[in-house]
């Protein structure tokens, strides 16, 4: 079974962003790495929600769900209780939600 998604991962952002500033990839992967690790940290610490805005991305926010008294185990069958807890959600900026909306050709 073939994979549906393309992974990329750090190391392929930071190559990226070397290229384009025309830097070798070791200079550039500390500015990455404190990036990345900055906005996750601002994620962890969300209290109790945040938004982070990225302009010309989008907006990162983390939210609560709501505790369910009613969720069912799927392997059993059973119903069980879910409490609340945070879930990060990306929406696009304007101009990349545009741009991920127009038809393409399905991948062959």
């Amino acid at each position: 079974m073939q994979n549906r998604f393309v992974t990329r991962t750090r190391k392929d952002l930071v190559k990226l962003v070397a290229a384009r500033l025309g830097e070798s990839q070791a200079k550039c992967k500390p500015y990455m790495d404190a990036t990345l690790d900055s906005l996750a940290e601002l994620m962890k610490e969300a209290d109790p929600e945040l938004r982070i805005e990225l302009r010309n991305l989008g907006v990162y926010t983390v939210k609560f769900t709501k505790p369910r008294l009613n969720a069912r185990n799927i392997q059993t069958g059973e119903l069980m209780a879910v409490p609340w807890h945070r879930k990060v959600h990306f929406r696009p900026a304007k101009h990349l939600k545009a741009f991920l909306d127009q038809p393409q050709d399905p991948p062959v």
